[in-house]
């Protein structure tokens, strides 16, 4: 599957980047569950409480944000970045388990 990540110009650290390909690489785990296919295109940027948040760029992808221990939260499209900024700081969180088994090569 090739995929396609674009970050703004300078805002993320290594670190950060790591992690928004650990958020891309649990979109394509969701996608393999469900049997779909994926755009392969995603967005990447800082978010609150040192997150990184990575986009689907199709309509309805949703949103996964990335803490820096890794774990995460899928937030829906038609929840606002407020709504879900504040779940996320809140301390919501998904299983990562929920996204399916990690991909072979």
């Amino acid at each position: 599957m090739t995929t396609d990540v674009t970050y703004p110009l300078g805002a993320l650290s290594a670190e950060q980047e790591e992690a928004a390909d650990f958020g891309r690489q649990l979109f394509e785990r969701l996608a393999a569950a469900n049997s779909a296919a994926d755009g392969g295109r995603f967005a990447a940027t800082a978010g609150p409480a040192g997150a990184v948040v990575v986009a689907r760029r199709v309509k309805g992808g949703g949103r996964i944000y990335v803490a820096s221990d890794r774990s995460v939260l899928y937030v829906p499209s038609h929840l606002s970045t407020v709504e879900a900024d504040a779940a996320f700081v809140a301390g919501e969180r998904t299983p990562v388990e929920k996204f399916g088994p990690p991909l072979t090569s």
